[in-house]
């Protein structure tokens, strides 16, 4: 089973695509995580992280992409790119115009998570500052993905039955009679059909503050406002006439 997330941002004005390749390629060089590859193997599935210098972006183009439909088509493609087995584990693109580029990075969960996405596009954007001001990113590599895991299996295998950090889950087995739940859960479902579908949407904001908040967004010279207000379904229009190119980006 894949399970895939994805971040994505604009970059305004006329792309430099040679800068956005080498924020691209700094961005796997620099996260560990983002260099894992996995092999099925006879015994199980091999975890490899590949050295950074000898990581690099295969370059493929797609395009150009005439419709939103044929955007849409496309990104939904390269969401199924994404294996955790076969790899890849994360794939990197950009759709580009003639006055912006939405850049895009789509990678499996095992190497990421929903909170990576924020830290995603902050590296991102920051290096490719630096590439088109000629400076030098920031070279100093996070933690190290196999350091963390190493501490976390330490830890955990020096945890006891009595210790306090399990009082939790000792009440709650005691709440269940000394049992853990069973699963599959009893769902009430009839055997052989699907549980019925079921679209809850929240609006974090009511309908005054929300345009209240894009009033103010809208007096400070933002484009458009970002309303957190949740939407299914939603698409935005080309900002400009001229289609859009697609340039995705993988790392080996």
């Amino acid at each position: 089973m894949t399970f895939a997330i994805a971040s994505s941002f604009d970059l305004p004005g006329p792309i430099d695509l040679p800068a956005l390749e080498a924020a691209l390629l700094h961005l796997a060089q620099r996260h560990e995580v983002l260099r894992t590859r996995c092999q099925p193997t006879a015994w199980g599935v091999s975890v490899q992280i590949c050295i950074p210098d000898e990581t690099q972006l295969e370059h493929v183009e797609t395009g150009p992409l005439t419709s939103r439909a044929a955007t849409r088509t496309h990104l939904r493609q390269l969401l199924r790119q994404v294996n955790p087995v076969t790899g890849p584990l994360v794939v990197m693109g950009a759709v580009v115009r003639e006055d912006s580029t939405t850049v895009h990075v789509v990678y499996d969960h095992l190497v990421a998570d929903v909170l990576s996405a924020p830290t995603t596009v902050a590296d991102l954007t920051r290096a490719y500052e630096d590439f088109t001001q000629e400076r030098r990113p920031d070279p100093m590599p996070p933690g190290s993905c196999l350091d963390f895991a190493h501490e976390e299996r330490t830890y955990d295998q020096a945890l006891r039955a009595q210790d306090e950090q399990l009082r939790h889950w000792r009440d709650f087995g005691t709440r269940g009679m000394g049992f853990l739940p069973v699963f599959p859960l009893d769902l009430a479902v009839q055997p052989g059909r699907r549980y019925p579908p079921a679209n809850r949407t929240r609006n974090l904001l009511p309908a005054r503050l929300t345009q209240q908040l894009e009033t103010e967004c809208r007096s400070t010279g933002a484009d458009q406002a970002s309303t957190p207000t949740p939407s299914a379904g939603s698409s935005t229009p080309y900002p400009s006439r001229s289609p859009p190119r697609a340039t995705p980006l993988s790392p080996l």
